[in-house]
């Protein structure tokens, strides 16, 4: 499974250096955090695209299309978004809307260098006909406009409360048979709003809905990932995308409508601890330090990620003045590397290695609080069973196939 770099504010230097020491690399692009041509400047999509596929990156570009009354400048001042969207006449076959939203994101991408095009997807608050109509509607008419030899991906957006009804998923699963796309761009709003969720309904079901379009030959980016998302690799999930700030890691359609963009500043600095899944202020390391127990929290030598390593010095941990950029880039070259070691040769094999993995975790984490040292909010410990739970459910309706299927998906 490969990790794809989801595009958001102040993350250009950071996708040029991992794109330089990767050797590659895929970008998610984000129209929402790249300005409009305008006032004699050009694109800065395409300004930033250009410079990522010049170094042997790819591009794809999210249309975030989520919400077609969304209202942040930077999003609706691109030529694509509809000047003016009408629920019922958008989608009117008679209409050109559909169509010419289509041609320009063609445009788009083509300008962009994007390696396969995006097609854009409404957040499904409930997945019933009117939705199902309309993600058909953007499908076909992206074959008409774009060509039918375009290698299309299909956006599937799907609220928190669709996401935990089994029977909304398998209407996106049967539907899928009829979109004759490549790839499905999965997104899947949290329930609770929580980082890394803990509702098993949930979480079953997205494995649910991966493995029934990996078994259908479709291939699955799943976009606005964290570290919670590595277990997508038990259903054969091709790549997860994640960036460098928290909308960027869980899906929320109202950054589309937030009238400022994201400050750096405002962001509190924390530590990735891949083997414990979990992320840590920094003032805890000081205190694994006082006790002894820091080497425990450092990432494994072997992902060959040095971003962080004077966190591990010998000195406090706080006396190394990290800033946010090479926290950023400790989070996301370990993530990559636990991307790429997540799927092994069968499906048993990757299911009993992200086990002990999440075995792994639970007794770090355990030692850990026992010397009053927590992860907060982004600790995976609450989301443990929950997560034990979907991978048994997982086991019992798709494992058979899974298992036959492994080797050519």
């Amino acid at each position: 499974m490969e990790l794809f770099l989801q595009f958001s504010h102040n993350m250009q230097s950071v996708c040029r250096e991992l794109i330089g020491a990767w050797n590659g690399g895929t970008v998610i692009m984000s129209p929402r955090d790249c300005s409009a041509p305008g006032d004699g400047k050009p694109c800065a999509l395409e300004t930033y695209a250009g410079s990522f596929t010049a170094l042997g990156g790819k591009v794809l570009v999210d249309p975030q299309f989520y919400c077609p009354d969304a209202d942040h400048k930077n999003l609706t001042n691109h030529d694509y978004w509809p000047k003016a969207y009408d629920s019922g006449g958008f989608f009117d076959d008679a209409e050109p809307d559909c169509g010419v939203l289509l041609q320009k994101l063609g445009e788009l991408n083509q300008r962009a260098g994007a390696s396969q095009i995006i097609v854009p997807g409404l957040l499904a608050s409930t997945v019933d006909d009117q939705w199902l109509d309309r993600q058909a509607k953007l499908i076909t008419t992206a074959h008409h406009e774009l060509g039918d030899e375009a290698d299309l991906i299909a956006t599937v957006a799907l609220s928190a409360d669709a996401g935990k009804s089994s029977e909304q998923v398998h209407r996106v699963l049967k539907a899928a048979d009829d979109w004759h796309v490549k790839g499905v761009y999965l997104i899947g709003e949290h329930p609770d709003g929580v980082y890394l969720v803990e509702n098993d309904e949930w979480l079953a079901n997205l494995l649910d809905l991966i493995a029934g379009l990996r078994l259908r030959g479709i291939f699955v980016i799943v976009g606005y990932s964290n570290q919670q998302m590595l277990f997508a690799a038990c259903s054969s999930a091709n790549a997860i995308a994640a960036g460098i700030h928290k909308s960027k890691r869980q899906f929320a359609s109202g950054m589309l409508m937030a009238p400022e963009e994201e400050q750096a500043m405002r962001q509190a600095p924390w530590y990735y601890c891949p083997q414990a899944y979990s992320e840590f202020k920094l003032p805890r390391l000081d205190t694994a330090h006082l006790l002894g127990v820091l080497d425990k929290m450092r990432h494994p030598i072997e992902f060959n990620v040095n971003y962080a390593d004077s966190l591990f010095a010998g000195a406090k941990p706080s006396t190394a003045d990290l800033q946010l950029r090479p926290l950023w880039l400790h989070y996301l070259g370990c993530l990559r590397a636990q991307a790429l070691g997540s799927r092994k040769a069968t499906f048993d094999d990757t299911l009993d290695s992200y086990r002990a993995s999440l075995d792994t975790a639970e007794n770090l984490l355990t030692e850990l609080a026992s010397k009053h040292i927590r992860a907060d909010d982004r600790s995976i410990q609450p989301a443990l069973d929950p997560i034990r739970v979907a991978l048994d459910l997982l086991v019992q309706s798709r494992g058979a196939m899974l298992r036959r299927a492994w080797p050519t998906l």
